[in-house]
């Protein structure tokens, strides 16, 4: 399950999956999910360590994201 936090605490979930993955690579989709509901981008990504891959931090970086 990917799920995503909003910061005045609203859970959502935004993919549940019954086969092994590595979420790592669901961080875009979700950060664009995010922007789609709001009208912009988080000011921060808090995640696990499996998500601090060098493309979602690039892509971070590029959309100025902490």
């Amino acid at each position: 399950m990917s799920a995503s936090l909003s910061s005045s605490g609203l859970a959502r979930v935004d993919e549940i999956r019954w086969n092994a993955f590595n979420e790592s690579g669901d961080l875009p989709a979700q950060v664009e999910a995010y922007k789609k509901r709001y009208g912009h981008y988080p000011t921060v990504v808090l995640a696990d360590n499996i998500y601090g891959t060098r493309d979602n931090r690039r892509y971070c970086k590029e959309r100025k994201i902490r």
